[in-house]
Order: C-alpha cells, then sequence, then structure tokens
C-alpha cells in the first residue's frame, strides 16, 4: 500500500515538473521575439555563408520589437535571429534615437547592435559620432572605444572612450577629453557630462 501510495506521488510530482518545464520553455521563447523582415527588392538563399541564411537587396526594412532598421543590403540568419547589415545602415529606437553606420551586426536574441565605421547616433539635440559604437537596445547604452566626438548645443566633446546612457541623458567620456565651447575650452582625463 505505501508502495502504490509512493508511485502515485512520485508519478505526479513528475508529471507537475514536466508541466512547468514545457511551460516555462514556453514563456522563454515568446520572450526571444523573432526579427521580421518588411521589405526589400530582391532576396535568395546564400547556401556559401550558410544554412538558413538569407541575402536581401534593395530597399531592405527590417523590424524587431519597436526597432526599424534599414539598409540597402544585408544577411539574415535565422536560425541565430542575427542581421550582418551594409550601407546606408538607420536604426529607428522608439522614434527618438536614431543610429546610422556602414556596417552592422545586429543580435537580435540580445537586441544589441554593433556599428561600424562612419557612425551617427542622434538623440533629440545630441549627436554622437564615431567608427566604432556597440548599442544595447534594452538598455539604450552605447560603448565606443575609438575615439568619439559629441556635440550638443554649443559644446564639442572628444574622447577616446565612452558610455553613452540615453534614457538619463547622461555620456561619461574617458581618456583625453576635450570640451570646446566659444568661452572656455576643458581638458580631463575623465568626464561625466549631462545632455
Amino acid at each position: 500500500m505505501i508502495s502504490t501510495f509512493r508511485r502515485r506521488y512520485l508519478l505526479r510530482t513528475n508529471l507537475l515538473l514536466l508541466v512547468l518545464c514545457l511551460f516555462l520553455t514556453s514563456a522563454y521563447a515568446q520572450n526571444e521575439r523573432k526579427i521580421e523582415i518588411l521589405n526589400s527588392e530582391y532576396m535568395e538563399f546564400d547556401r556559401n555563408i550558410g544554412s538558413g541564411v538569407i541575402k536581401y537587396v534593395g530597399d531592405v526594412a527590417f523590424k524587431h520589437d519597436d526597432m526599424l532598421l534599414y539598409c540597402d543590403s544585408a544577411w539574415f540568419f535565422s536560425e541565430e535571429n542575427i542581421v550582418e547589415a551594409f550601407n546606408s545602415i538607420h536604426i529607428i529606437q522608439a522614434d527618438t534615437l536614431h543610429l546610422y553606420g556602414d556596417i552592422l551586426k545586429y543580435l537580435g536574441n540580445e537586441k544589441i547592435a554593433e556599428v561600424r565605421k562612419n557612425v551617427t547616433l542622434v538623440d533629440k539635440e545630441t549627436v554622437l559620432t564615431t567608427d566604432h559604437l556597440d548599442f544595447d537596445l534594452v538598455s539604450n547604452v552605447g560603448y565606443y572605444e575609438h575615439h568619439g566626438q559629441l556635440i550638443n548645443g554649443d559644446n564639442i566633446l572628444d574622447s577616446e572612450r565612452g558610455y553613452y546612457y540615453s534614457n538619463i541623458n547622461t555620456v561619461y567620456f574617458m581618456d583625453s577629453v576635450v570640451i570646446v565651447n566659444p568661452d572656455y575650452n576643458i581638458y580631463a582625463d575623465t568626464l561625466r557630462y549631462h545632455t
């Protein structure tokens, strides 16, 4: 009698754990939203790059949650949820932040944009230019480490490295910081600047 009771108890417990695991897996999978293609003039499957890779050319547009991505051409790695985009890249995040560049690797599951060459970030009245910017679209934080210049009103700020916090309108400049203003110049090793 005890062994029958114990078997039923173990069976129910295991069944409950299985249902719970399936529910949690389903909930996690729903949080990892897939990147959607909105437009392209031409597309082809490119098996030379890898299986499941789609090449889009001409007036390409993607959407991922509240982010829009425009470019001239792109490779979409559908299984990994990654886009590698080229030329005339324009990312729009929540209608206020615009990010431009020549080369992009967008990691959809992490929501990280790695933008290279001729990078410009425009956020309201602030313009940041650099050649190398990683931007986290979840936390709205960008990072550069190969010289950047920020223009905000009359101030022009240069540094070798920096963190741009869009949500709190703050930039942390590091390494060879220079502020040029019509009335003064400031030189520093590190600087916190509120835009």
